[in-house]
């Protein structure tokens, strides 16, 4: 595995591991450059109603589908750790 890939890796497993603190940086650096391109008027009306509307979206599944989401993974670990002699590698 090159540097770089190596790199990118972690990122992603990191990026699985809190999806808050990417999704929550994902969403303040879109909602920064909207603020910046509609100052520019270099966005169009349309593609600021949808970006809003998917930040919307994407809150919601902050605030809802990951915590269900990683209650699902630590129960799929306590049942590995139970049922398996190796259980899965740094569960949640």
């Amino acid at each position: 595995m090159t540097p770089e890939q190596e790199q990118r890796f972690n990122q992603l497993l990191a990026e699985i591991r809190d999806p808050y603190a990417s999704l929550e940086g994902a969403i303040h650096e879109l909602e920064h450059m909207i603020w910046t391109l509609q100052s520019q008027h270099t966005i169009s009306n349309l593609r600021v109603r949808q970006a809003k509307v998917l930040i919307q979206i994407m809150q919601l599944t902050l605030r809802q589908q990951i915590p269900a989401n990683l209650r699902l993974i630590q129960a799929l670990c306590a049942s590995e750790k139970s049922s398996s002699p190796a259980p899965l590698a740094k569960c949640a």
